[in-house]
């Protein structure tokens, strides 16, 4: 596993067409981005799924995620991967790196749950999580409340994995932080309606028809049935129909979208089309609403309108 730059790192994901191998569908965030000695971070999507990515900016960051992954694999404590030589880079030091995926599952950070949830919830949650790693014998050495998130119910499940390993012990001291945390607001001990509603809303939950109905995000909820993907309101009233084969979130009031014949556009939250679907790729990035257009060999910029600003080209 070789190393890269963190401006390599980003520059990879922020242009999966011409600077990934393979996984050219990824959506970044580029303001959350993080960087410690030895590791790069950035949150993004994958085909509608969230994601960390990572990738190592050290000899040793490429131990710890090596020692990560399998640690992850042997206990089946979580899915994180390594797709090999995916990062492709040039100038000095032409070459690859490998990118790290860690999928994030549904639910809420803690540094929200905290104030929405009950306090034996919490705490419950926190001791389970607690007894599962004891179980293992494996410690996440990176528990803080923006590295947890909490689901419908209200298990707790780490992300940030990448330094996971074999001996439990690491996360004292932040299992600690967390419990004071807990203790000094003043969190009742049962639920509220408040609290169960928001957790309704950013939990993944299935309706009365089977239809799995995602976290909320601009006031939308995914949903997927029979018939398809959709998005419903807040009261999970459906606002656009469940006629996509596949579809994002929607993020700076822009959803990408691709239809049963496989063609790809944007639409808006009132499920109508920026983009129109008739393109075989469209990468949003929602930075700066520039979305990369792919017709076959072909590809071209829109501007955040739909607006094409520049000739196709290969």
């Amino acid at each position: 596993m070789n190393i890269c730059s963190t401006s390599q790192f980003l520059c990879s994901l922020k242009y999966p067409q011409s600077r990934l191998r393979t996984l050219h569908n990824i959506i970044c965030y580029p303001e959350t981005f993080l960087c410690n000695k030895h590791i790069a971070v950035l949150e993004g999507s994958l085909d509608g799924d969230e994601y960390l990515f990572y990738a190592p900016i050290t000899i040793k960051g490429t131990d710890m995620v090596r020692e990560a992954v399998t640690c992850a694999k042997e206990t089946n404590f979580c899915d994180i991967s390594i797709v090999e030589d995916e990062i492709l880079y040039s100038g000095i030091g032409t070459g690859s790196c490998s990118l790290v995926m860690d999928p994030m599952l549904q639910g809420i950070r803690l540094n929200e749950a905290i104030y929405t949830l009950s306090k034996s919830n919490l705490i419950s949650g926190l001791e389970e999580f607690k007894s599962r790693l004891k179980q293992l014998d494996i410690s996440h050495s990176n528990i803080n409340l923006n590295n947890i998130l909490v689901d419908s119910n209200y298990h707790w499940h780490s992300i940030c994995n990448y330094n996971l390993h074999y001996g439990f012990g690491g996360d004292d001291e932040g299992f600690m932080a967390i419990e004071r945390s807990i203790n000094s607001l003043g969190i009742p001990d049962e639920p509220t309606a408040k609290s169960l509603e928001q957790l309704r809303l950013h939990s993944i939950t299935t309706d009365g028809e089977g239809n799995i109905i995602y976290p909320i995000v601009e006031s939308c909820r995914r949903f997927t049935s029979r018939n398809g993907v959709g998005f419903k309101d807040r009261n999970d009233n459906v606002i656009i129909a469940d006629e996509y084969l596949w579809a994002t979130d929607f993020s700076s009031n822009r959803a990408v979208v691709q239809l049963k014949n496989s063609k790809m556009g944007i639409i808006d939250r009132k499920g109508r089309y920026i983009i129109q679907p008739l393109y075989s790729s469209v990468v949003y990035n929602p930075t700066d609403g520039i979305s990369v257009v792919h017709n076959g060999e072909l590809q071209a910029r829109f501007n955040y309108l739909g607006e094409q600003i520049e000739e196709w080209h290969k």
